[in-house]
């Protein structure tokens, strides 16, 4: 790896190398469209609404404890859910978890030490709410020093942060990682063209 940093891993290139899908839950890997994850829940009528696409190859996850992650969730219709609904995560406990609330807000989380000593939850409203549509969301990190959210090419947070980990993330995952309510119907999110660095120096494009 340079002083400059790489990018590990590329969705359209790279896959993944593992599923959870529970009950009542769909997940779909389409290799013919870059290996795109179409996720859905039927409901939240349990705790298991997961479907999810896991990447645990440790050579294809950040080597360094800085990062850069970016791609496209893409909304079939307007937020139903009435409830916290991540799609990606980044760790285990998670550095990075982000996903919608229903009050139609994007959330980006960061657990307790992970990418600070202090767990890390910010929301942001979307200018007409989430509708039906494509959005591109890039994370940004530094333990100890930084987290930036960008979404459709606008920075809403640069937060700064002490402590933290010191050790890399060891997986990725995208899709619905779970559905914290108990009322609303049933989703689907899509995931493309997602790209994972380990600086923050690198740059990453809307090519796979």
């Amino acid at each position: 790896m340079s002083d400059a940093g790489t990018i590990r891993w590329r969705q359209a290139l790279h896959g993944f190398n593992d599923t959870t899908v529970e009950p009542g839950c769909s997940l779909t890997i389409d290799a013919s469209r870059e290996n795109l994850v179409v996720s859905s829940i039927a409901g939240p009528g349990d705790d298991d609404d997961t479907a999810q696409a896991h990447v645990t190859d440790t050579n294809l996850l950040p080597q360094s404890l800085e990062g850069k992650l970016r791609g496209r969730f893409s909304l079939p219709s307007a937020m139903p859910a009435r409830d916290e609904l991540p799609f990606l995560s980044l760790g285990d406990p998670a550095w990075l978890r982000a996903g919608l609330d229903g009050q139609g807000r994007v959330v980006v989380q960061s657990d307790t030490q992970t990418l600070g000593d202090a767990a890390l939850v910010e929301r942001f409203s979307v200018d007409g709410g989430l509708v039906a549509g494509d959005y591109l969301l890039e994370l940004e990190w530094k333990v100890g020093a930084f987290r930036r959210v960008s979404l459709n090419g606008a920075l809403l947070a640069d937060t700064s942060l002490t402590g933290g980990t010191s050790a890399p993330p060891t997986r990725l995952s995208l899709g619905i990682e779970r559905y914290d309510g108990d009322a609303g119907s049933a989703f689907t999110v899509r995931l493309a063209g997602w790209q994972l660095a380990d600086s923050v120096s690198v740059t990453l494009g809307d090519a796979p």
